[in-house]
């Protein structure tokens, strides 16, 4: 991971200190902002939505990220990149197989060679290049994909009714689609269907998300119009579908993290972050135990 000059690092935590970190900014990397930079995240969010101390315990300990994690966000790059491949290839590349005699010392001259890239296996590769394509064969998300626009911009801003600095890192922000602004949120699925698509964002928080970005854009004086998951499948035939967010979840997704925050800025106030998490049966296992004891 590249990391960010010190001094500018310590500006963006004084300024935070200062209460006058608000804006937007490019240039910062994913690690950078999850890692070093000041303020709360949806990623925040959604593990201080189990608990408070769950969410310090994630932000005090390195994480590796899982095989899904890791192709969601090669992706993104490759969305991205899209316009430039030699330069996506600079940064990730898939290993070939060496066999026979040598292939240890081939092996190892290889990684050596690529020392500083992202090394993907073959079927990796496969796999992002077959969900790109699905990309690009549908037109509504083709044209998100090829409209002028900005990817991964760190915004930061301070939640008026908490007082908590927050930021967000919207996947990709365009000024002017077809006459309005938007924003387009990248999500890939496994087995495409209504029902998936319903419980991933229910279960992933995706409405948190929208909430989320929607009024950090707004607190900064960006017009965020619609917010549009784009659903890939990843697996053939690797369709896509584009999704505005309702504006009911949306709403259930303000009200969500707005309730968050105000226990973070309790937390902060105190330093005691609780622990414990309200979690039991579900309701209808509950009710049969209960019918079966009456």
């Amino acid at each position: 991971m590249k990391q960010m000059n010190t001094n500018l690092l310590k500006s963006f935590h004084q300024l935070a200190e200062a209460g006058k970190l608000s804006g937007i900014f490019a240039d910062v990397n994913g690690d950078q902002y999850h890692r070093e930079l000041p303020g709360v995240s949806k990623t925040d969010i959604e593990y201080a939505s189990w608990s408070l101390a769950n969410m310090v315990a994630r932000k005090n300990r390195e994480e590796t990220d899982s095989d899904a994690l890791m192709i969601g966000k090669l992706l993104h790059s490759r969305i991205e990149l899209h316009k430039n491949l030699e330069e996506y290839r600079k940064l990730f590349v898939a290993k070939p197989k060496f066999t026979g005699s040598g292939a240890r010392a081939a092996s190892e001259e290889w990684e050596l060679a690529y020392k500083g890239h992202t090394i993907l296996t073959e079927a990796q590769e496969a796999d992002i290049e077959s969900m790109f394509a699905g990309v690009i064969a549908n037109p509504q998300s083709r044209a998100i994909v090829e409209a002028d626009g900005k990817y991964e911009e760190t915004i930061f801003w301070t939640d008026r009714d908490s007082g908590v600095l927050c930021k967000c890192r919207p996947d990709k922000r365009v000024p002017d689609f077809l006459g309005q602004p938007l924003i387009a949120d990248w999500k890939t699925i496994g087995q495409f269907s209504k029902r998936n698509i319903q419980d991933a964002i229910a279960d992933h928080h995706y409405h948190v998300s929208a909430a989320f970005t929607i009024d950090g854009l707004k607190a900064v004086g960006i017009d965020p119009g619609p917010y549009v998951f784009v659903f890939i499948e990843k697996g053939e035939p690797n369709r896509v579908l584009c999704v505005p967010a309702n504006d009911i979840d949306v709403e259930l997704g303000r009200r969500k993290y707005k309730k968050v925050l105000m226990q973070i800025a309790e937390a902060q106030k105190t330093g005691v972050w609780p622990g414990f998490a309200d979690i039991g049966m579900h309701d209808w296992v509950r009710q049969r135990e209960m019918e079966a004891l009456a």
